[in-house]
C-alpha cells in the first residue's frame, strides 16, 4: 500500500450493440482538403437549385463526409442528416467529388460505413411520430417521456433531417398568431443562413428559441419545390360557351397578392375549350418572360385538375415548377394539389398555412377572371367594340 501505482482496467463492452450517431464531430478529424471542396460544390449545387446552402447539406453532414468518403447513393444515407430523399437529389456530384478524391490521394476507406441507431432511439423516433400524428401537445408529448423541451426538438430535427416528415402544423397554430407566423415565415425565406442564432439576435428576444425552431422545421418541410416559391403566378380562364373568352393572371408575392402586376388575356381560341384556352394564356405570358413587369416566375399554378396541368405541361416552361389547385368535390374536404410527377393529389390532411396561400391565390384569379368576363359580355351585349390592346 505504501508504494501503491495507479493503473488503468478497460470496461466490458458490448460490441454487438448499434452505435448511436451524434453530430459532435471533432474538427481536428476532418479533411480539411476535401472540406474547401465539398463547400464549395455545395455553393454551386444551391446556386443551380436556387436554394440557400444549408438546404443542400448542413454543415455538419459535410463534417460527417469528410471522416466518412461516401462514394456512393447507398453510403450518403448513412451520413448524418442526410435521409433517403436528400441523397437521391444531391448526392451524385457529392459522391463523383469524393470518389475522386479517394482515388486520387489513396484515401483508405472505413470497410463498413453503415451506421444504425441504438434500439432505444429507434424507440423514440416511432414514439415520436405516433403521438404528432395524433395532434398531442408537444409539451404534453415531452412530459410524458420525461425529457425537456428542447431535447423533443432536437430529437424531431434529427427526425426530419434524415427525411421523415413530422407535421406539427397544429402546434404551430396553437403558439403563433398570423401575423406572427406571416413574419417569422417571411424572414426565413428572405435569410441566406438559415441561422437560429441569428435569429434570435435580429428578433431581440421576442421569440423563444424553442418556438423559432419549431417553425424551421415546419418551413424547411413545407418548401418542396426547386425554388422557394416567393412569386407565384395563378391563371384562371372564364367564358360563356365559348364566347367572351378571357383569361386572368394574378402573382402573388411571398404570399400576398402584388396587384400591379395582374394581367388580362383576351382569349383567340374558338369554342369552350378551357384546355387550350389555359394553354393560350400561358403560352403567351411565357414569351414575355423577364421582359420589363413580366418577371420569371418561380411557381406557375393552374386552376384546374390534372388535365389541364397535363396539357400546360406540354409547354416550353424553361424549367419553371408547375402545379394545379382544384376544389374539392362533394365527398371531399381539402383542395387538392396536382404535380405533373405524380398521378395523385399531393396529401394535405387538412388546410396548412402553405395550402391556403394556393387557395387565396386560386380564388382571387377565379374573381378576376370572371370579372373581366363579365365587363366583355356586358359590352358585346351592347354591341360595344372595343379595340383595347390587352395582351
Amino acid at each position: 500500500i505504501n508504494n501503491s501505482k495507479s493503473f488503468l482496467i478497460s470496461i466490458d463492452q458490448n460490441f454487438d450493440e448499434n452505435i448511436a450517431i451524434t453530430n459532435n464531430i471533432p474538427k481536428s478529424n476532418i479533411d480539411s482538403n476535401l472540406m474547401n471542396m465539398l463547400v464549395k460544390l455545395r455553393k454551386e449545387v444551391a446556386k443551380d437549385n436556387s436554394v440557400p446552402p444549408y438546404a443542400v447539406f448542413q454543415q455538419f453532414s459535410l463534417d460527417d463526409m469528410c471522416l466518412k468518403y461516401p462514394i456512393s447513393q447507398d453510403e450518403m444515407v448513412n451520413i448524418v442528416g442526410v435521409g433517403e430523399g436528400k441523397a437521391k437529389r444531391y448526392s451524385k456530384k457529392f459522391t463523383d467529388l469524393i470518389k475522386k478524391y479517394v482515388d486520387e490521394n489513396d484515401i483508405i476507406r472505413a470497410d463498413d460505413l453503415i451506421v444504425k441507431s441504438t434500439g432505444q432511439n429507434s424507440s423514440m423516433k416511432l414514439f415520436l411520430i405516433q403521438n404528432i400524428d395524433r395532434k398531442l401537445p408537444l409539451d404534453d408529448i415531452a412530459s410524458s417521456k420525461g425529457i425537456t423541451m428542447d431535447k423533443l426538438i432536437s430529437e424531431m430535427e434529427t427526425i426530419v433531417l434524415s427525411g421523415t416528415k413530422l407535421n406539427i402544423d397544429y402546434w404551430i397554430d396553437d403558439i403563433f398568431d398570423d401575423d406572427q407566423l406571416e413574419e417569422l415565415t417571411n424572414y426565413f425565406l428572405n435569410s441566406e443562413s438559415g441561422s437560429l442564432k441569428n435569429a434570435l439576435d435580429d428578433f431581440e428576444g421576442d421569440y423563444e428559441e424553442e418556438e423559432i425552431r419549431l417553425l424551421l422545421n415546419q418551413i424547411k418541410q413545407t418548401l418542396n419545390l426547386k425554388k422557394i416559391p416567393n412569386r407565384i403566378e395563378c391563371y384562371d380562364v372564364s367564358n360563356t360557351q365559348g364566347t367572351n373568352p378571357v383569361a386572368s393572371m394574378v402573382t402573388f408575392i411571398n404570399g400576398s397578392p402584388d396587384k400591379a402586376k395582374y394581367r388580362k388575356f383576351k382569349i383567340a381560341t374558338k369554342g369552350p375549350n378551357d384546355y387550350a384556352m389555359m394553354s393560350e394564356a400561358v403560352h403567351r405570358r411565357l414569351k414575355r418572360i423577364n421582359e420589363k413587369g413580366w418577371e420569371e416566375p418561380d411557381l406557375i399554378l393552374i386552376d384546374g385538375g390534372k388535365g389541364h396541368l397535363n396539357k400546360i405541361a406540354k409547354l416550353n416552361l424553361n424549367g419553371i415548377d408547375i402545379v394545379s389547385i382544384a376544389k374539392p368535390r362533394k365527398n371531399e374536404k381539402i383542395d387538392k394539389i396536382y404535380t405533373v410527377s405524380n398521378k395523385e393529389p399531393s396529401d394535405f390532411r387538412y388546410k396548412t398555412k402553405a395550402l391556403n396561400i394556393l387557395i387565396n391565390a386560386r380564388n382571387e384569379a377565379h374573381r378576376f377572371a370572371i370579372t373581366f368576363h363579365r365587363d366583355r359580355r356586358k359590352k358585346s351585349m351592347l354591341g360595344i367594340d372595343l379595340k383595347e390592346n390587352l395582351k
